[in-house]
């Protein structure tokens, strides 16, 4: 009797569970994100969750006017997960938001992290950027490379808030393999 009264209750409880996630949304669609590896559809993934902020799910392709000199936006930098920018000259610049319009923004709490790709779309190979940082940014970048990139040539951008009023950028300059 014993038995069945505990196989009568495991199927009581497990009509309980299903019918308590019943109509809360499909399971989340794995998408690949060349940057962070694999990601979530927000929506699926927030219906009867926490929602999560967009920047960290993918982003968006943003690209930026071409010119001798952008200043980065702090929607830009946080919406996006690549930014594009043709430079027209050498040493042309690419200025990073403040740190305080990062941290009103996406960069909300320390630790908190946003990752995207820096393409230099430039054709010609002397069109380099330089990288400057906003007020409030570190810029730290692997030993024996600069923060220049060269036309046609990209940076992976691991970016964290260590204070409300520092972020810490790693610049890593990378090259098509092709």
């Amino acid at each position: 009797m014993d038995k069945k009264l505990y196989i009568g209750v495991g199927v009581v409880v497990a009509l309980a569970v299903g019918l308590f996630f019943l109509g809360r949304g499909s399971a989340p669609t794995p998408q690949y994100n060349p940057i962070g590896g694999v990601s979530f559809e927000q929506e699926a993934f927030t219906q009867g969750f926490t929602t999560l902020a967009p920047a960290y799910l993918g982003g968006k392709k943003t690209t930026l006017t071409t010119g001798a000199t952008v200043i980065v936006r702090s929607d830009e930098f946080c919406d996006a997960s690549l930014l594009l920018w043709e430079p027209t000259a050498a040493n042309s610049t690419t200025t990073l938001p403040t740190s305080s319009s990062i941290t009103s923004r996406c960069l909300t709490s320390d630790g908190a992290r946003h990752s995207f790709l820096f393409r230099n779309i430039s054709a010609t190979s002397a069109s380099t950027t330089n990288i400057v940082a906003g007020t409030g940014m570190v810029l730290l970048e692997p030993d024996g490379q600069n923060i220049i990139l060269g036309g046609g040539n990209s940076a992976q951008f691991d970016c964290y808030r260590n204070t409300s009023s520092e972020i810490v950028c790693v610049i890593d300059e990378v090259i098509d393999a092709d």
